[in-house]
């Protein structure tokens, strides 16, 4: 698959589960990267769809070490002022937990 990464770090705040108009379920939530750039911590947005919505919100806790794959989707937009803005979240299709993991 194109523009697939794998993250690894903690949640910084618990999954927020919502339904779309169409009912859907979707599950937002964003994770702390174990690793810094430029001495800076990386943090990214995620999302998830449907069942794995479902498990992310039954089953993921603020603090939680967790594992994501997914699809890199860029948002762009304008703000208030007409100045164009950029944002990136990972589409999950794939969520661990280390304590999930059998060998």
């Amino acid at each position: 698959m194109k523009d697939q990464i794998v993250i690894y770090g903690k949640l910084i705040r618990n999954p927020e589960l919502k339904l779309t108009n169409t009912q859907k379920a979707v599950c937002r939530f964003s994770i702390l990267e174990s690793v810094q750039t430029n001495g800076q911590d990386v943090w990214h947005n995620i999302c998830a769809w449907e069942a794995d919505a479902q498990f992310c919100h039954a089953v993921l806790k603020k603090g939680d070490n967790v594992f994501v794959q997914g699809r890199i989707k860029v948002n762009k937009w304008l703000d208030n002022l007409g100045n164009p803005r950029e944002s990136t979240e990972l589409t999950a299709f794939q969520i661990g937990l280390p304590r999930f993991i059998k060998n």
